[in-house]
Formats: structure tokens, sequence, C-alpha cells
């Protein structure tokens, strides 16, 4: 794995995106009707639905950042800088669930724990 080193550790960023699900999906499959996945209405009584993904930014060893959803099996891109990333991997999450919901398939629901562990050099 390629990145920067701190302490002798992968030196990574790890970050909430959150992005617009299509009216009528509610999770896994676009059926699962939990009360967590409902679509929450405006003011206006229009329909916003928006689903939290994490994402890690690794540091490259020439520069930039490699960016990916662990939820999202090939949901990657690159990226210059922080902002850059987030813009990027916003894109890449809402082409992936787009692509998706067209095929008739299941929006993955995040079920995973980031625990940090030191290990003795």
């Amino acid at each position: 794995m390629s990145g920067a080193r701190l302490n002798g550790a992968q030196s990574a960023i790890i970050e909430p995106v959150m992005v617009r699900i299509p009216e009528g999906c509610f999770g896994m499959g676009c059926e699962s009707g939990r009360d967590d996945e409902r679509p929450r209405r405006g003011a206006a009584e229009s329909v916003v639905m928006a689903h939290r993904f994490t994402v890690i930014f690794e540091k490259e060893a020439e520069g930039g950042y490699h960016v990916f959803c662990p939820t999202l099996p090939g949901c990657h891109t690159q990226s210059e800088t922080v902002e850059e990333g987030v813009e990027n991997i916003r894109e890449a999450i809402e082409l992936y669930i787009e692509s998706l919901v067209e095929d008739g398939l299941p929006i993955p629901t995040e079920d995973i724990l980031i625990k940090p562990i030191e290990i003795p050099a």
C-alpha cells in the first residue's frame, strides 16, 4: 500500500460524506422502510433523501490523496487536496448509487467500525 508514513503507520483521514439518494429508495434494496432511512420533508414538503458514507483519504507518496468508500466496492478517486477529494468522491458515490438504482440493485448500508490500534515498533 503506498502512502505517507506517520510514526511507522499509514496516515489516513477518515471523513463522513453525505450524498443524495434518489427519491423512493430507502437503504438496502430501496424497500427497507426503516424510519431512519425514510425521506425527510422540508418546509416546502419536497422530498430530501441523504445517506452517510465513510470515505478514507490515503496520502500518496507522490502527493495528493487516494480516496475511497469501503462500503461501495470499486468506488475510488484521487485528489490533490482534501476539499477536492470530498467533491470527487461525492460525485463518484452519486454515480455509483445512480447505477445501482438503474440496475434495480440495493443501495448498501454502511456497517463498518473504524478503530485505530497501536502496534509496538
